[in-house]
C-alpha cells in the first residue's frame, strides 16, 4: 500500500525521512516519510497484511520474550507497573470491563482483575495465550486477531500496549476501538515516539525503528490528531521509563552491533550498559523527549 499522507494526522505534506537497514528487528530496504506538520514517521510502501503475516510466522519479529510470571510478580516490578499502568484507571472506575488486545504473557490483564475489574486478554499467539493461562495471572484469556468479535458498545476500558505502531491502517483499527467502547470509556496505549531525544539523536539507528513491522513512528501531537479523528480525547499522557536501548543503538550507528553483542556475554558489561542506557533514558525524560510513552484517550460520545 502507497502511502501518500501521513498515517498519523494525515497531512499530505510528507517528505523523505530515513531508509531502514538491517539491525536489530529491522530489515534493509524500507524508507520512511517524515511528516512536516506533526513529525510522525509512516512507512512508504506498507507491505500487504499477508506479507507482514508471513514475516511474524516466521519468527522474523521477535522482540516479545516469554517471560515467567514470577518476572512481573516480583514486588519491585509488581509495584512499579501498578504505579504506571493502572493506577489512574482505578482512579477513575470502581468496577470495569476491560480488554487488553495484545495482551502477550497477560500480566496487564492480571493486574486488572486483581483491582477488581472483569479483565480480558487476547492474543494471536496461541503460545502466549497457553503461557498466560497456565501461570499464576489472573483473568480470563483466548486466542484472537480481530476486533470483529468484539461487541458494540462493551467496554469501559481497551489496552494496546506497543501495538498501534504496528497497525498498517491506523485509522481503521481505531475506528473499530471506538465502536467497542462505551460513552466515557477510555483506550490505553503505549508506543515508541519519533518526537524522542534518542530518534533526535540516531535517526534510522532509533532502536524503535523496525521496518517493515513499525508501519508508524508517531509523535505525541500525531497520535493525538489520529484520536481526535474519532472522538477521543488526551487524558493522560506519562513518559515510560526502562524504554532503555540507547546503547545498542549507538553501537548501531558506529558499526559496532556485532562487536556489542559479543561484549554483552560479559556480565560486567551489561551491568555497566544498564547504567548508561538508565542515565540516558532519566535525562530524555527530564527533557520531555522519552523513547515510549502511555497514553490515555477518553471517548466523549
Amino acid at each position: 500500500m502507497k502511502t501518500t499522507m501521513c498515517r498519523a494526522c494525515r497531512s499530505p505534506e510528507v517528505e523523505f525521512g530515513f531508509e531502514s537497514h538491517d539491525k536489530d528487528f529491522s530489515k534493509a530496504g524500507f524508507r520512511y516519510l517524515k511528516c512536516r506538520h506533526c513529525g510522525s514517521h509512516s512507512l512508504d510502501p506498507v507491505p500487504t497484511e499477508t506479507e507482514l503475516s508471513a514475516l511474524y510466522e516466521r519468527g522474523e519479529f521477535t522482540l516479545a520474550q516469554k517471560v515467567d510470571a514470577s518476572h512481573y510478580l516480583n514486588p519491585d516490578r509488581f509495584k512499579r507497573d501498578r504505579e504506571l499502568y493502572v493506577s489512574h484507571l482505578a482512579d477513575r472506575f470502581s468496577k470495569a470491563q476491560a480488554l487488553d488486545f495484545g495482551c502477550g504473557s497477560g500480566w496487564l490483564v492480571h493486574h486488572l482483575s486483581d483491582i477488581g475489574f472483569d479483565a480480558t486478554g487476547i492474543d494471536a499467539d496461541p503460545a502466549s495465550i497457553e503461557m498466560a493461562k497456565s501461570s499464576a495471572f489472573s483473568g480470563s484469556f483466548r486466542v484472537g486477531a480481530t476486533l470483529s468479535e468484539i461487541r458494540s458498545n462493551s467496554l469501559d476500558i481497551f489496552c494496546a500496549m506497543t501495538l498501534l505502531e504496528h497497525v498498517a491502517d491506523p485509522d481503521q483499527f481505531i475506528s473499530e476501538v471506538t465502536r467497542t467502547l462505551r460513552s466515557g470509556g477510555v483506550l490505553q496505549i503505549s508506543v515508541p515516539l519519533a518526537d524522542s531525544l534518542q530518534m533526535e539523536m540516531l535517526g534510522p539507528h532509533f532502536y524503535w525503528a523496525m521496518a517493515p513491522f513499525h508501519t508508524t513512528l508517531f509523535t505525541r501531537p500525531g497520535v493525538t490528531s489520529l484520536m481526535a479523528r474519532h472522538g477521543l480525547a488526551l487524558s493522560v499522557c506519562k513518559p515510560i521509563p526502562n524504554s532503555w536501548y540507547w546503547t545498542r543503538a549507538i553501537a548501531d550507528k558506529l558499526g559496532r552491533s556485532t562487536d556489542y553483542h559479543r561484549w554483552r556475554n560479559d556480565k560486567s558489561f551489561v551491568d555497566f550498559d544498564i547504567q548508561i542506557d538508565a542515565l540516558f533514558d532519566r535525562v530524555a525524560i527530564a527533557m520531555n523527549k522519552p523513547s515510549a510513552a502511555l497514553l490515555v484517550f477518553e471517548r466523549s460520545n
